[in-house]
């Protein structure tokens, strides 16, 4: 079971050229593919946290799939263009939801931590956003529901080791691309992939704690 979202991840990544055409044609031509490994990733550590859980259905695999490509796809086009299209956000937090309401994967509990965790993560955020004068940008806020959704099921702590992790590693990421002078101290540096690798992350943590 844990091999199906994996191999539904592939299957949807493999369309990201043309999908990165309709909302990011300034991505380069020869980085359009690398969705495809980033997404493969992720269904990988989603599925194998939520089988170590014992909650892994066809129905919420088949989600984790649907999350995890788009994330793959945002991963690479905030990285290349820093931006995050809210309309693969929105459609991934909308295939995600619709297919773990239609399982049986976490009962009540699972369906609880989903809408806590994409309130939580929201409005932190947000507060961010509006507090941060431009180091985060709106498409962190509009991928943030799909984020929140997706490591709230785990369990809402999940949302916090999130920021903690990523936090840590954007941290780590800026004074070492300064210390080589990779950017400069007014330099905008893309941190919706530390978010995503944030959440793999966290629910790994909650599966293994």
């Amino acid at each position: 079971m844990v091999l199906l979202p994996a191999l539904i991840a592939v299957v949807l990544a493999a369309g990201s050229p043309a999908v990165i055409s309709r909302v990011a044609p300034e991505v380069p031509q020869r980085i359009r593919l690398c969705p495809i490994p980033i997404a493969l990733v992720c269904a990988l550590v989603l599925a194998w946290s939520a089988a170590v859980m014992d909650s892994l259905s066809v129905l919420f695999a088949i989600g984790l799939g649907c999350a995890a490509a788009v994330l793959g796809v945002q991963f690479i086009i905030d990285i290349a263009v820093q931006r995050l299209p809210r309309i693969l956000s929105y459609v991934g937090l909308v295939l995600y939801t619709v297919f773990v309401v239609g399982s049986d994967s976490g009962g009540a509990a699972g369906l609880r931590g989903l809408l806590v965790g994409l309130l939580l993560m929201t409005a932190i955020t947000g507060l961010l956003v509006m507090a941060s004068r431009g180091a985060f940008g709106i498409g962190d806020f509009h991928l943030s529901p799909l984020l929140g959704a997706l490591v709230g099921w785990y369990s809402p702590a999940a949302v916090l080791i999130l920021w903690i992790v990523a936090a840590a590693l954007g941290s780590l990421f800026v004074v070492s691309a300064l210390i080589v002078k990779r950017i400069r101290r007014d330099s905008t540096v893309p941190y919706g992939p530390f978010l995503i690798l944030g959440s793999l992350v966290s629910t790994v943590w909650i599966a293994c704690r």
